[in-house]
């Protein structure tokens, strides 16, 4: 796509180009389009973004960029986009990712199907993401505090990847988290109390994986959880106290 291509249609509200051919954007493609609000550039062959592209669609709310060839995301793609409430990047070929590339934005982050392995930390300020998909991708690590700065983050879905680990550095920070899926992983060790600053936590999905226990701390802190899946793992022990602070549990599936 050109530079300024739009130019003239500056009250273009929702842009849909979709399932083409488009193999590159310039920084400039998209100036002037003041107004809009839906950008789709979902099932192309897109293997990079210019960094600041989006900076001057300051209505934008959904952006769509699934289904392309993306490989990473820079720091600034969306630092400017104060308005984007959803960002689709499903389908893609990505491996790595910054979080704070989402720095000062508050919307819906879905990176399900991509290849990244690893989540590391950065420097965030006050993030206002609400929900992350990281399903169906290949993490195997998540660094200590990787998520601290997403402090209104209610939904985390970690299902699908490659985990063996969890402890509460990992996870820390979180105290606004409602949902956390992580179903079909490795997971064989959950150490050092790793839920106990959820706080609002409702549903905790731990379906298969390989826990062999559940020590008295596993799942200390929930006291506000109410649906509970332990099904499909190796447990063996279960010790009498670690179900203590399950006072509102309204299902469990074991």
């Amino acid at each position: 796509i050109p530079s300024r291509c739009f130019a003239h249609t500056s009250k273009l509200k929702i842009l849909d180009l979709s399932r083409n051919r488009i193999r590159s954007l310039q920084r400039d493609s998209f100036n002037n389009l003041y107004s809009l609000e839906i950008l789709k550039l979902d099932h192309n062959h897109l293997g990079s973004i210019p960094d600041t592209m989006f900076s001057n669609i300051y209505g934008l709310k959904s952006l769509y960029l699934g289904n392309n060839d993306l490989v990473s995301l820079g720091l600034q793609n969306f630092a400017a986009s104060s308005n984007l409430r959803t960002l689709h990047f499903e389908n893609n070929a990505i491996t790595e990712i910054s979080m704070d590339t989402f720095a000062s934005s508050s919307f819906i982050s879905l990176l399900l199907y991509n290849s990244l392995s690893d989540i590391q930390p950065h420097s965030i300020q006050d993030s206002g993401v609400t929900l992350i998909d990281f399903t169906n991708n290949s993490i195997s690590h998540i660094d200590d505090a990787a998520f601290f700065e997403y402090r209104l983050l209610e939904t985390l879905k970690l299902g699908n990847n490659s985990l063996r680990m969890l402890n509460m550095t990992m996870l820390v920070g979180l105290h606004q988290l409602k949902s956390l899926e992580l179903q079909n992983n490795k997971l064989e060790r959950l150490t050092f109390a790793p839920f106990k600053e959820m706080n609002e936590l409702q549903s905790l999905n731990l379906q298969n994986n390989a826990i062999p226990k559940l020590d008295e701390d596993t799942l200390a802190g929930l006291e506000r959880l109410k649906y509970l899946n332990i099904s499909t793992n190796r447990i063996q022990d279960i010790s009498e106290k670690s179900m203590q602070d399950l006072r509102s549990l309204m299902k469990l599936d074991a």
